[in-house]
């Protein structure tokens, strides 16, 4: 699990004692607001304990108080807390706790926040890296880090960086779950950016099935799915089914398009194989329903008419795709629809907007009474092929 130190800020840093140069005031309202959790109560003690201590570098807590303060400020006004960090850097390495690498990363972190340059964003990796024990501090770092690099689309930069938090976060991967998995995600979405070869395109199956295990264990526990791993599962799904299915030909460059074979599909989803007992909607031909009721079993009527485009503008992708959460009324016409995951394409209303004409026809040999339609939703995904052009 992450340092426990570190958990809450140090779970009250520690009850840091009160009987030193330090005033008792200034660590009885930090830890105090560290317990209450209130965000504005947080930074403003934090600034407290942290000047408090900057005055006092005699006290034996000066150290220790200025990090644990410091810390603490950086999760709302990292900015303000490079001079607490810049002192505390000033402490010799003893070996105890803060650790000269933890030190390096509040100071480095705190530097790219305010201004997250190429030096200052070279300086975080480099700190993070000499970084081997995770803490709060280390994954919003990483995560932070990363997403610097995928919001420039510096593609290779947040594939490096991405698979540095995936490592990173994974010996506490049970008390940073969001966070693992933000990452994983990342890091296959970047490789593939970065480079569309076999090797990320397998990757994007591996992110699936690391995915799809969560979610079906969570699932089958009978208890609430993550709103956010709940969407992850759809968007690595349509991914996945993207990269696996075998092109007709070639693509409009004239290179033989990608895939992933069914084999070493296969292969990677048994590095991430479901418990006993644990069932997956993956395994079930039926729709995954969901709604407070039992769906009826039928099919979809599609108007002839509604078909989905097999050529448009695209600037990368020979294959697309989307998942759309369909909610049905009693007569099984479409009542609403909520775009769940999409692969990059430029003309998604030309899909988008013919399925308000689908219907759920019910099977003939299936009793009404027993099951419902009426706000009942099917989550469905469309996989098609596209041309690219270039201008």
């Amino acid at each position: 699990m992450l340092r426990a130190i570190l958990i809450s800020a140090a779970l009250v840093v520690t009850v840091l004692p009160g009987w030193t140069e330090i005033s008792d005031a200034s660590f009885n309202r930090f830890n105090s607001a560290v317990e209450a959790g209130d965000p504005q109560t947080i930074e403003a003690a934090s600034r407290e304990l942290m000047a408090d201590a900057m005055r006092n570098p005699d006290d034996p807590n000066a150290l220790l108080a200025t990090y644990e303060a410091a810390t603490r400020l950086c999760a709302t006004d990292c900015a303000s807390a490079i001079p607490g960090a810049e002192f505390a850097l000033s402490f010799p390495d003893t070996g105890d706790y803060p650790n000269i690498a933890d030190r390096q990363l509040l100071l480095a972190y705190a530097r790219f926040s305010a201004t997250s340059d190429p030096e200052m964003t070279s300086a975080l990796e480099v700190a993070l890296i000499s970084v081997t024990e995770p803490s709060l501090l280390s994954v919003r770092a990483a995560t932070e880090l990363y997403i610097n690099h995928v919001a420039a689309e510096h593609w290779e930069d947040a594939r490096r960086t991405s698979l540095l938090a995936v490592e990173h976060i994974r010996p506490v991967k049970s008390s940073a779950f969001q966070a693992y998995f933000n990452a994983i995600e990342a890091h296959a979405l970047s490789w593939v950016n970065a480079e569309e070869g076999s090797e990320s395109l397998e990757n994007i199956v591996r992110w699936h099935a690391e995915v799809r295990q969560a979610f079906e264990v969570t699932r089958n526990a009978v208890v609430e799915i993550p709103e956010w791993l709940y969407s992850m599962y759809w968007r690595s799904k349509l991914w996945d089914a993207v990269v696996s299915v075998r092109p007709d030909s070639r693509g409009a460059t004239g290179r033989q398009s990608r895939y992933v074979s069914e084999r070493e599909s296969a292969r990677i989803f048994a590095e991430f194989p479901l418990p006993a007992g644990v069932t997956s909607i993956e395994d079930d031909s039926a729709p995954f329903w969901e709604g407070e009721g039992i769906g009826c079993d039928g099919r979809w009527d599609i108007p002839p008419s509604d078909v989905v485009p097999q050529s448009a503008y695209s600037a990368r992708w020979n294959l697309s795709g989307v998942v759309v959460k369909m909610t049905l009324d009693a007569e099984g016409n479409i009542k609403s629809k909520e775009l769940i995951a999409e692969v990059p394409y430029q003309a998604l209303s030309d899909v988008l907007e013919p399925m308000n004409d689908w219907r759920w026809i019910v099977d003939e040999d299936v009793d009404r009474s027993s099951c419902t339609l009426e706000d009942m939703s099917i989550p469905v995904m469309y996989t098609f092929a596209i041309n690219v052009r270039r201008n």
